[in-house]
């Protein structure tokens, strides 16, 4: 069976501009953050802790930043073509 690696999004709530982190399946995994970076250190906690993990970094308009990995394959980048022109639109925009 394949291993399953775990998902988390950080991304900009419209209605009050606070950052969260976004699991896999939709729910909220943090709690409201008034920056990215303070969003994206409670994300890495939270991967650190799990054999596979992804972290995708959304900008303020939705579109994907970065990603991180860790896990099997630890490595960070940035996401190339993929600008303000490629946007990631959660279900709740």
């Amino acid at each position: 069976m394949a291993e399953v690696h775990r998902l988390y999004r950080v991304v900009r709530v419209p209605e009050t501009g606070a950052w969260r982190v976004r699991a896999a399946n939709g729910s909220f995994a943090s709690p409201s953050h008034a920056t990215r970076d303070a969003a994206e250190a409670y994300a890495k906690g939270l991967a650190q802790g799990h054999g596979w993990a992804r972290i995708i970094l959304h900008g303020a308009d939705g579109s994907i930043e970065r990603e991180f990995v860790y896990g099997r394959d630890r490595r960070e980048h940035d996401v190339p073509g993929r600008g303000a022109a490629a946007v990631f639109r959660p279900s709740y925009y």
